[in-house]
Formats: C-alpha cells, structure tokens, sequence
C-alpha cells in the first residue's frame, strides 16, 4: 500500500465514497477478470480548499490513466486529478472553491496479469482504498461465470481509428432459428454509425469452457445460411451442432459519424429470415 500522507489540521475537506465497478456489468459482479473496471470517487470539498488531498488505490489496478486531468464542478474546474506510479491518487486544487461543494470523478483501470490469474474460480475480493483524511473503503467485486443459458454480447472501441468490435455468445437452445445481430447507431442518429467489415467476421463452436465459461476449446464453423450486409448479421446454424454456445465475432470499418461516445449495440433475435420478421427478444 502507498504512504498516504496526513491532511493538515484546518482541512474540512474528506472523500465520502470509492464506487468500483465492473465496466461491461455496470454493477459489483463481474464475469471476466480481464475487464476494465470503472472506479469513481465522491468528495466533499469545504469553503477555499486548497490543501492537496491523498487516496492509494489497490496495487493490483494497472493501466491507469497516465495523463493529469481536471476535477470538475458543474462545468467550472476546481482542481487536478494525477494518479502516480506508486498508485496514489493527488488532487490539488488550482480554483479552491468559494462554497462548501461535492464533486466526483472517475476512471478506468484493469487487473494486473498476477491479480488475473489468481482469479481462477469464482469468487469475491475486496479492494481497498485508503485516505490522507483518514477514510478507509473496501470495495468488493465478486466474480463469478456468465450463465449458459443466456445470449452473451460485448463490444468495445479501438479510439485510434474510430473501429469497433462485436462478440456475441449464443448458446445451443436458439440455434433452431436464425440469428440476427444489429449495430445500434446509438445517440439518436439517422444513420448506421458501424459499417461491418464483412470478410473479417467469424463464428466458432466453443465446445469446451473454463470456470468462468470463457472457451477452451473452440473450432471454426459456417453457418448454413449467411445474409450479412455491411450494417448488420444474418446468420442460421445447424440446430444438431454439439458445444456450449456458437461465437460470432465482428469488426467494423471507422465510424461514419466521428464522435468520442460509447458505442451501443443490440442484439435481436427473429424467427424469419424473410419479409415480416416477427421479433421475440432484444439483448443490449
């Protein structure tokens, strides 16, 4: 753990909260280690704070933002967040406020490879964060295996040149009907913002899994029927197939509309693949 230093003697100042979690769950429970984990931080600020203020965070968090960034209240800047290599968080304030005032901020972070791999069954582990006021927090993400029974869908980004991508996990007891996967353009817009690339997809059979039912063992299947187009995946597989669930993996080409929002995606299950396509279930 860090050396937290002392908060002086006139600092009214505290942190109220430490939330972490799971990116993809957007709740406490995670279903794979190596996902990013979302930590936000609430603070209670008093009247011309301009003490710097201390909180260490877990060794095992990596890949922690590198660059300084402002701690915001409403739209004004009231300080700056750094977070160093010996994991402790330093806010300084360069606008002490004028009121007494809370404020928050948030990152990302992700399990080191050794905290990843010690996470081999399910289980819960609490993380703990210490202040330089004095405030200790333990925050617990239990971990734990997505169920089989249910349509799996994860997605994600490469910033750098504005391309995304899909997996979806279907398992065996919705293959007797097609399958049908859509891009939400998301934020309202008129156009598809994802265009699939299409000779980049691939679908896989998994037909062995770990203790978190991610594959061991998988082998590459085609589907027998395939309509996909550039904005969305049409596919039928054989209902006599023996495995877990059937993989689809997808990329797309950069974005139409650039923007820097999370991407959205559906995933939508018809019982046609022809005109009149009756819908009966929507996964987000």
């Amino acid at each position: 753990m860090a050396v937290v230093p002392t908060a002086n003697a006139k600092d009214n100042s505290f942190f109220t909260n430490v939330d972490v979690r799971d990116s993809v769950s957007r709740f406490t429970y995670s279903q794979d280690p190596n996902n990013w984990l979302l930590v936000e931080v609430r603070m209670f600020l008093s009247e011309g704070q301009d003490s710097d203020m201390f909180l260490s965070i877990p060794k095992e968090f990596t890949e922690l933002p590198a660059e300084t960034f402002e701690l915001m209240h409403r739209s004004q800047a009231v300080g700056k967040v750094m977070i160093s290599d010996e994991h402790l968080i330093q806010v300084s304030f360069t606008n002490p406020p004028k009121d007494n005032i809370t404020t928050h901020f948030q990152f990302l972070t992700k399990l080191n490879s050794d905290a990843v791999e010690s996470i081999d069954t399910p289980k819960i582990i609490e993380y703990k964060f210490y202040s330089s006021q004095g405030e200790h927090f333990e925050r617990p993400i239990r971990y734990e295996p997505k169920p089989l029974g249910n349509v799996f869908v994860d997605s994600g980004m490469f910033w750098h040149n504005e391309t995304a991508w899909f997996v979806v996990d279907v398992p065996m007891k919705q293959l007797f009907e097609p399958v049908y996967v859509f891009s939400d353009p998301g934020a309202g817009s008129h156009i598809n913002q994802h265009r699939i690339i299409r000779d980049m997809t691939r679908c896989e059979l998994v037909t062995s899994v770990d203790s978190f039912h991610r594959p061991k063992i998988s082998e590459p299947i085609e589907p027998l029927e395939d309509y996909t187009s550039d904005s969305s995946i049409l596919m039928k597989f054989d209902h006599n197939l023996e495995g877990y669930y059937v993989r689809i993996s997808y990329y797309t080409k950069p974005r139409i509309v650039k923007s820097t929002n999370p991407i959205r995606v559906q995933t939508s299950f018809y019982k046609n693949a022809v005109k009149g396509l009756s819908k009966y279930a929507i996964y987000s």
